[in-house]
């Protein structure tokens, strides 16, 4: 049963992302939970215009985020996630065109107060989206949700607060050469270390990181004195290589042109990605592993102003945007590829797909998935999975506590489950009910063992 209920939550988000691929960004990206960026209210969905490729749809940009550090549900906020894009003229820690999750500013000198999210988009500071108040030199952003987010008088992020998890805190160089750049992160008794090279500006060279520590290597750009990521190393031996191969760059030095990885050093490079742009930094063509897996982009211009023309193997298929509302997509007609959006049509209301339709505001979902026919899926305002049903199959009720936790899950037959959760958040017991019959199971965090070269320790985790 447990199976069943994870298809239905994540369900929805499988319509919305590709294998192997990531959406571009948005304040709640599908493809990754751990993303540090702000919860969104209760808006109107709208089909992103990097679709179900990580190349924006309309303006070319190209996007990448790769998570080198993925983190421990002790400490869900310390990752280390890096993001690229192709069209930003920014030199980070990382080199050009990359920004760390945490790179996020703070700006109240324009007319409306903003924050800048390292993904490229600005989250706009409105009474809708919380208040600022100020404390000493911080300044703090108090979000819809109860999150605090704490930023220097620098504009810099400092410290992330959230319900029911510990605080994150990002401790940066007050003075010197390495003026604003992290010395470390630390959350719940884990931490990021940053180690840096003596070049000018000052480059990651190492993250001592709870799983071991990761290299970064760089590549001088041509004629430049500025430095391009070349080689990610991890713990586990494994290389992420990136590609800047200048004839399919257009005289646009630092941008990669494919990705590589590597198991070991010995052994053989595996090339998974290869992108090639045009004189405005657009990435017009992208092919995977395969070779028969290709994607050429075609996009606006003066003939057809409105619409995105992707050429593959098994056609042509034609993105349809709004002539009102930039960037919104009306509906995709053509061919079905393997990094194409799904044929569509989007209602004022609802959006249609081919076997599937869902609702603007993301209250519901409705389709045929093999097994499941006249599937039915119901959201609260915080689009938490609420209610399934199908042809087959009443309705099943789930619903959460006063901090958000799945707590109760009402069957059709009547027979209904109850989670009991410790003061610290964890799971402590399920009760099970069904007619007269209740039926408990306890749950214990086992001994951790930790072993050493000349003893054996045991204690609780």
């Amino acid at each position: 049963m447990r199976y069943v209920i994870l298809l239905l939550l994540v369900l929805p988000l499988m319509l919305m992302a590709e294998p192997l691929s990531c959406s571009p960004p948005t304040l709640q990206p599908v493809c990754s939970t751990q993303d540090l960026s702000p919860h969104s209210g209760a808006t109107a969905f709208s089909l992103p215009l990097l679709a179900f490729n990580p190349i924006h749809l309309r303006d070319g940009n190209k996007y990448l985020k790769e998570t080198d550090y993925v983190p421990h549900p002790a400490a869900p906020d310390l990752e280390l996630v890096r993001h690229y894009d192709s069209m930003a003229t920014h030199y980070s820690a990382f080199g050009s065109h990359w920004q760390l999750s945490y790179d996020i500013r703070l700006v109240e000198y324009s007319e409306a107060p903003h924050i800048v999210l390292p993904n490229g988009m600005r989250f706009n500071l409105s009474s809708a989206s919380g208040r600022l108040t100020q404390a000493g030199h911080q300044r703090i952003w108090h979000t819809p949700h109860n999150e605090a987010w704490y930023f220097d008088r620098f504009g810099w992020l400092q410290r992330i607060q959230r319900p029911h998890t510990p605080p994150l805190h990002i401790y940066r160089y007050a003075h010197g050469p390495l003026l604003h750049r992290i010395h470390f992160i630390e959350q719940s008794q884990q931490r990021l270390t940053f180690s840096y090279d003596s070049s000018q500006p000052a480059l990651v060279q190492h993250i001592q990181t709870p799983a071991g520590v990761i290299y970064y290597d760089y590549q001088p750009l041509p004629d430049s004195t500025l430095y391009q990521l070349h080689q990610v190393r991890f713990p586990d031996q494994r290389r992420l290589h990136y590609h800047h191969e200048a004839q399919y760059q257009s005289q646009n030095a630092g941008l990669i042109t494919g990705k590589s990885i590597q198991l070991h050093p010995h052994a053989p490079l595996r090339r998974v990605r290869s992108w090639v742009y045009n004189t405005r930094k657009q990435a017009h063509f992208m092919m995977a592993e395969t070779p028969s897996q290709w994607i050429r982009l075609h996009f606006p211009q003066a003939t057809h102003p409105h619409q995105t023309h992707i050429d593959s193997p098994q056609g042509r298929t034609t993105v349809h945007f709004s002539s009102h509302t930039r960037g919104e997509i009306e509906r995709v007609t053509g061919a079905l590829c393997w990094a194409c959006p799904p044929t569509l049509t989007q209602h004022p209301h609802s959006i249609q797909l081919a076997h599937a339709r869902f609702d603007r505001q993301l209250r519901w979902w409705e389709g045929n998935p093999l097994g499941w026919p006249q599937l039915r899926l119901e959201y609260d305002a915080r689009h938490r999975l609420t209610a399934w049903s199908s042809a087959t199959l009443g309705p099943t009720q789930l619903r959460y506590d006063k901090h958000g936790r799945a707590q109760q899950m009402h069957y059709p037959n009547g027979d209904r489950q109850q989670v009991h959760y410790s003061d610290t958040g964890v799971v402590q017991r399920i009760d099970y009910y069904s007619g007269h019959d209740t039926m408990q199971t306890h749950l214990r965090r086992p001994n951790r063992i930790i072993y050493s070269c000349s003893n054996l320790m045991k204690r609780k985790a």
